[in-house]
């Protein structure tokens, strides 16, 4: 079973979090992908390709994701999976979306509605 993970980072530095999320899916697959998404992140992309259980690392670069904002990534995850055939996610486990922000909530950008 294929694993996308979306990296939580500051575009300069990987967040702990997600090198724990990439430990836990490593327990359930050994195709794991991880997708990053900001702007100027050529330090953090770098960092991250030094895990060893990743098999492929895909950045979205844009100007305007310099903060990296949930509700900002689903205008770019849709057409970035889109793109790449054999890459989609079923949009009925969006679970994957989910990540855990300062706070103790969890948060998802809102991608659903546009799977219609």
């Amino acid at each position: 079973m294929k694993t996308l993970i979306i990296v939580e980072h500051n575009n300069d530095s990987v967040k702990p979090s997600t090198y724990s999320t990439i430990t836990a899916a490593s327990k359930i697959s050994d195709k794991i992908d991880a997708l990053m998404i900001g702007y100027n992140n050529d330090s953090a992309i770098d960092e991250l390709k030094k895990s060893d259980h990743l098999n492929k690392v895909f950045n979205i670069n844009k100007k305007g994701l310099e903060n990296p904002i949930a509700e900002n990534f689903s205008n770019h995850i849709r057409p970035w999976q889109i793109e790449r055939p054999g890459n989609q996610v079923d949009p009925r486990s969006m679970a994957w979306y989910a990540w855990h922000r300062p706070g103790g909530r969890f948060h998802a950008p809102s991608t659903g509605p546009r799977y219609d």
